[in-house]
Parts: structure tokens; sequence; C-alpha cells
């Protein structure tokens, strides 16, 4: 399905170790252009079409929740308004999809869900909630918060669909062939969907020694996971295959006209096999990880695309 995604700003929270924006230098400093930044999401929105659109829209960063300056929240809050009237309203087949590490006070992102509660257009919302195993939670207390927020939040809405995205890292591999770690009973503790994601390889991801996984390990895993958790490796397929080409972005930091890009088109390096050299990410291969996968697909006798 096709996602148009709004990058508002690259600030955040949490400075994961493994962060592919590395020291962050795009950041904004102040509140005057974060505001600016909304403002043009805002005119996009405005000034397009959404009778004909089928797909999804989605709102990023950085992180998106963890603010606390007031006049950002009401400018924040006032765009998701608009997207409830110009767009959700107008097609109940277009999802809104928002993405947080929950590292923070939950306040305003409650403000935020209420917008499309009290709307009826919560089900139109899905909320993508960071997770891993590793160099996340840089201490017992982040990550306490992190499941307190995670319960908080699906108390309070329960009709509201969270998918939990985790990198399919060689640390995450080991805990969950050592048994100290299961999908399923994560997805069933917590009401949850559990999704995969492919790492990616950066400056940062290179230097941690369990982050990108070995090649054989990862093929293991996925044979595994094809029979005992078969809708998580179907997610798994489909965020890995269509996680870049079916993404448009609109980066209201530096793009003046607002025109979409294929993200496809930020990696420019192609493989032999044609895919983008960002799935060259083994720790002990230079093999395409989506070849891999797409070869696991057609043993299974699983369409691929």
């Amino acid at each position: 399905m096709k996602m148009l995604q709004y990058l508002l700003w690259t600030n955040c929270n949490n400075n994961c170790k493994f962060c592919i924006r590395g020291d962050k230098l795009d950041a904004y400093t102040n509140t005057r252009d974060m505001l600016v930044s909304v403002e043009k999401a805002k005119t996009s929105i405005l000034n397009q079409d959404w009778s004909k659109y089928s797909g999804g829209v989605s709102v990023i960063g950085g992180e998106l929740f963890f603010i606390e300056d007031k006049t950002l929240q009401i400018a924040l809050k006032e765009l998701f308004i608009i997207i409830c009237d110009k767009v959700l309203s107008v097609r109940d087949s277009v999802h809104l999809v928002l993405i947080s590490n929950l590292l923070y006070d939950i306040n305003f992102l409650r403000e935020v869900l209420d917008i499309f509660k009290e709307r009826d257009l919560l089900s139109q919302v899905q909320l993508h909630v960071s997770f891993d195993t590793k160099y996340r939670f840089h201490s017992e207390a982040a990550k306490t918060l992190y499941y307190e927020n995670l319960v908080k939040v699906r108390q309070i809405y329960p009709e509201l669909v969270i998918t939990v995205q985790c990198i399919l890292t060689q640390y995450l591999i080991e805990a969950i062939n050592n048994k100290e770690f299961s999908i399923t009973e994560f997805e069933d503790r917590y009401n949850v969907k559990f999704a995969l994601l492919v790492p990616l390889k950066s400056n940062l991801s290179i230097k941690l020694p369990d982050f990108l996984p070995k090649r054989r390990d990862f093929i293991n895993l996925l044979l595994k996971i094809s029979v005992e958790n078969p809708l998580t490796f179907r997610r798994f397929i489909d965020s890995a295959r269509y996680a870049f080409i079916s993404k448009d972005f609109i980066d209201t930091q530096n793009d003046e006209e607002l025109i979409p890009s294929n993200s496809a088109l930020l990696y420019p390096s192609v493989l032999k096999c044609g895919h983008c050299d960002i799935y060259q990410c083994y720790a002990d291969s230079d093999k395409c990880m989506l070849c891999d996968m797409e070869a696991l697909c057609q043993r299974g006798g699983t369409k691929f695309e």
C-alpha cells in the first residue's frame, strides 16, 4: 500500500546508539523553525485533493510527542484536526500512521489520540511504537517507563491498532533462540501486533557487535518464524519489500516546494541484484538480505510481491 510521509523534524529525545541520523546536525534548535515545518505540512494537506487517494498517510519525526512547548503542541493538534477533516473524513479507506518511542510523559500523545476518538476516527489511526531488546533503553527506568506507557495507551484506547516495531538484530535472534524473548508472548501480553524491521547499516550500527545479524542465523530464524509466527513473518517480508519503494516523503524541514519524493531515490546505490545497497546489511556477508528473503518465500510457496 502506498504511503505518504510528512517528515516534520529529526529532533528526538532518546539518542538510540544505532540511530541512522548520527549526530543529528539537521535537528532544529528553536521552536520557531519547528512551527514553520508544521505550517508547511498544513499547507500541503490543505492544497491536495484527497477524494481519490487510497493508501496511508504518516506524520513522523524524530519524535513528535515528547515536546513540551504549548505553542508547538497547539500547532500539531491543529495539523491533526486538518488531517481528520480533509483526509480521514473524506476517505474512510485511508489510515494515518503515527510513530513514537513512548519514552516521555504521554499526556500530549493522549491529547492527540483524543482528537481522533472524539471524531470517531480512531479506527483509521495506527500507532507504531518503537522497541528494541538492546541499545534503545539506556536504563531500567527508561524500559519501565516504556512498558508502563504501552499498557496505559492500550487500556485507554482499546480500539486503537498498536504495532510494536523491532529491528531484527543479532541480539534479538539470539534472545529468541535462547527462549529469553518470545514474539507470541509479547503480543499476547500487551495485545499488540509485533513487526520486525530490517537492520539498516550505518556508521554507528557497524560498531555495535551484536546489532547486524549473521546471515545463517538470520535465515534460520526466518525459517523458524515462518512456521511459528506466520503473520509476523508475512509482515516482515512486506515491510522489507515495500519499506522504501512504496513511500513518498515530504520533508517539511528542507523542501520549500513540498513536492513528494520517492524514498528509494534517497538511496542511489544499487547492488547487482537490483536492490538498494541498504539491504547489504549482514555482519558477516556482503549478500543481499532482500534476495535471501525472496528465496525463502519461493521455497515456502509464498508470493514475494
